[in-house]
């Protein structure tokens, strides 16, 4: 029972990855082997490095980028509203003659025998000269919501240097373990060579069981290999596809394991500070505050006439149509006019304008709503990220010298075993602690690296870079 529980520790040795999702076939490239493509060097790319390309080729960032441009037109076509519009008709038309309608002659007489043309011209241009403040406060809301736009730009932003920053450390918590991994293969693979002569040599002091109990062993770290190399691989693959990439795009990374710890964070307070004064979502709400208020006001002008100024003319011919004016009626066959007028214009249906207002309200509501949620999530998610890096620091100093003691135990087993002063139940305990340990090490150094990465985003930094120990 004692020599299964040993089993089971190297069972146990924690290779439950922190991501079960990145496991698939095969292994490829570290930062220590020379990578190429089509015979052209690639290269080493930091965790800086991918984050730079990803922000230049993230899809998500594009769109979001689309939808701002999208927003900066619509501030044009709101500044529009006060430029000057044209509007202007022109036909040409069959029409039968008349005549007489000339003088005192009377009215016209219709001759439906004769047909000509008739041409007609008209244009106006019209000046808003006011809208009554909706057409500000219509280009208030419409800035601010460009604003709005620009800050879920920066967030956005923030999730992608996150995302890939985490994927980077995933790669590197996988591909740390095999070096650990393919070193207690060695020495278990050592211990049962050496069973295997002791038993053959006949003289009972290594039975069967033991030789089994030793390829067993070996069995099991040459699994937990395989999953490390298949997490390693679509790390790689996800890490792709953060940045941008082809799934077949050559990537080396120019660090092949965890190796350091996250420097001690900024007190608390600061960062909060720093959160509620820079963060995007922060930021979008204030500028919703803006935008909303703006809408309302223009929503509730939309009542209001237009004063405007226009100039218009118009002219008419038709050869078949006499000159000039008839005593009772007035020519418009041949004839022309050139105006100008000042004028207000009144176009509006009071309920729709009624709905638009409510619906603004609400929209208005549903900001004040974010800004209380805000107010108490953002320290928290704050605090959070930050207790995470203290933490993972803390155990991941522990977990170090556990991999100290764990090594010397390992090395310490296999030599007895070897000077035939030892037993295989000491090799697989010594290979369990330690291969158990230096798990944990790596997960510690990962939960660090993606508790980092988590702060930044908590507290809306920008263009970071970088930190460790």
């Amino acid at each position: 029972m004692k020599e299964a529980r040993l089993i089971a520790a190297v069972l146990a040795c924690g290779f439950a990855w922190s991501a079960p999702a990145f496991a698939g076939p095969g292994d490829e490239k570290t930062a220590a082997e020379a990578g190429s493509a089509g015979g052209e060097s690639v290269k080493a790319l930091s965790v800086d490095d991918c984050v730079a390309i990803a922000l230049r080729r993230s899809a998500r960032l594009q769109a979001a980028a689309a939808d701002v441009k999208t927003w900066q037109a619509k501030v044009q076509e709101v500044d529009a509203l006060l430029s000057p519009n044209i509007q202007a008709t022109g036909f040409i038309a069959p029409m039968f003659g008349a005549r007489g309608g000339i003088g005192v002659a009377g009215s016209y007489e219709n001759d439906l025998t004769d047909w000509g043309p008739y041409a007609h011209a008209d244009a106006r241009v019209v000046l808003p000269l006011a809208t009554f403040g909706r057409q500000s406060a219509a280009m208030k809301a419409a800035k601010a919501r460009t604003a709005v736009q620009k800050q879920r730009k920066r967030e956005i932003a923030h999730a992608v240097r996150r995302n890939v920053r985490k994927l980077y450390g995933l790669k590197l918590y996988a591909q740390s373990m095999l070096p650990s991994l393919n070193n207690a293969a060695k020495v278990i693979e050592t211990a049962l060579d050496k069973a295997r002569e002791k038993y053959d040599e006949g003289t009972g002091e290594v039975t069967m069981a033991d030789v089994m109990k030793l390829k067993y062993g070996v069995g099991e770290v040459q699994r937990y290999i395989r999953r490390a190399q298949d997490g390693a691989e679509l790390a790689g693959y996800a890490l792709r596809q953060a940045m941008g990439m082809s799934a077949t795009h050559p990537l080396k990374l120019s660090v092949s394991r965890l190796s350091r710890r996250p420097k001690a964070p900024p007190p608390l307070d600061e960062l909060v500070a720093r959160a509620m004064k820079s963060r995007p979502e922060i930021l979008q709400v204030r500028h919703g505050e803006e935008a909303t208020a703006a809408l309302i006001r223009a929503e509730n002008l939309a009542n209001m006439p237009v004063l405007f100024a226009a100039l218009v003319g118009q002219v008419d011919w038709s050869p078949v149509r006499p000159s000039g004016y008839s005593s009772v009626t007035f020519n418009t066959f041949n004839d022309y006019f050139v105006g100008v007028a000042v004028g207000l214009r009144l176009s509006t249906t009071p309920g729709v304008v009624s709905a638009k207002e409510a619906a603004a309200r609400a929209k208005q509501a549903w900001v004040l709503a974010q800004k209380r949620r805000a107010a108490t999530g953002i320290p928290l998610t704050v605090r959070k990220a930050w207790m995470d890096v203290r933490q993972q620091r803390a155990l991941a100093r522990i977990a170090g010298k556990q991999v100290k003691a764990a090594r010397k135990w390992m090395t310490f087993a296999a030599t007895a075993w070897a000077t035939g002063t030892g037993e295989p139940k000491d090799v697989l305990e010594g290979v369990g602690a330690y291969l158990k340990a230096k798990n944990a090490y790596y997960e510690h150094l990962l939960g660090g690296w993606q508790a980092q990465a988590e702060l930044e985003q908590a507290t809306g930094a920008d263009d970071v870079k970088d930190k460790g120990e």
